[in-house]
C-alpha cells in the first residue's frame, strides 16, 4: 500500500503528533512523507501495520514564539482526549460543565507566566509533573451572576529552554465542592513528562 490515509478522528485524538504537519482527517500524505503521529496502547491499523493507541501522548506543542524551542511533552494515560491545543476530560459527577477543557500552551523562557507577581486573590500553589516542577493558581470569579461563577486553574512547569503551561475552567462554583475538578487537573498534571526538564526531582 504506496499511499498513507488517516483513520483517526477528533483533533490528533489521543496520539502523539506535531502542530506543523499534523494531518486533517482523511487526508493523503505526500508521496514519501512520514506521518507525525506516535501512538502506544490500544491498537489500531495504519498504512498496513497495527499501532497502539491511548497508553501515554507524546506532543510537539508550539512555542507562543516561533523563533523559540517547541514543548515536548509526555502526557499521562487518560480517558479523555488530547491534542497539542489541550485535552478534553471527563467532569466530576455532580459538575455542570459537562467535561473539562484543559488547553495548552508553549512560552518561552522570556515571556512571564502570570506566577511572578500574583494578585492577593490569586491562591498560588507549588505542582510538580514527573520531572519538572511548576505553579499552579486558582481564581474564583465571583463577578458574573451567581449562576454563571467559576473556579479558573492555570498552571506552569518550567524547562530548561521553555515553560509548559495551561488552563481550564475547574468548577462551576454553584456545583459545589463535589464538583471540583482542581484535584483531578493536579493529578494529571504530576504524571506530565517533559523533554529538557529544569531539574530531575528529587524523592
Amino acid at each position: 500500500m504506496k499511499s498513507s490515509w488517516i483513520l483517526i478522528a477528533v483533533f490528533c485524538m489521543p496520539v502523539s503528533c506535531s502542530a506543523q504537519s499534523s494531518p486533517t482527517l482523511g487526508e493523503r500524505l505526500p508521496k514519501g512523507a512520514t506521518p507525525a503521529l506516535s501512538l502506544k496502547g490500544e491498537k489500531i491499523a495504519f498504512n498496513g501495520n497495527l499501532l497502539s493507541l491511548g497508553r501515554s501522548m507524546e506532543l510537539t506543542i508550539p512555542n507562543f514564539d516561533s523563533q523559540s524551542p517547541a514543548c515536548q511533552v509526555k502526557l499521562p494515560e487518560t480517558p479523555g482526549q488530547c491534542g497539542v491545543e489541550g485535552c478534553v476530560l471527563p467532569a466530576p459527577k455532580h459538575s455542570t460543565l459537562g467535561s473539562i477543557r484543559l488547553n495548552f500552551s508553549c512560552l518561552p523562557k522570556s515571556a512571564p507566566t502570570g506566577f511572578e507577581n500574583p494578585a492577593e486573590y490569586v491562591k498560588v500553589q507549588s505542582v510538580h509533573g514527573k520531572n519538572a516542577a511548576g505553579h499552579l493558581s486558582l481564581i474564583d470569579d465571583i463577578q458574573p451572576p451567581p449562576a454563571e461563577r467559576t473556579r479558573e486553574l492555570s498552571f506552569c512547569l518550567y524547562g530548561k529552554e521553555n515553560n509548559f503551561c495551561g488552563a481550564a475552567t475547574a468548577l462551576r462554583l454553584k456545583d459545589g465542592p463535589k464538583a471540583d475538578a482542581t484535584a483531578a487537573i493536579k493529578s494529571f498534571i504530576h504524571g506530565i513528562e517533559l523533554q529538557g526538564a529544569l531539574d530531575e526531582l528529587m524523592n
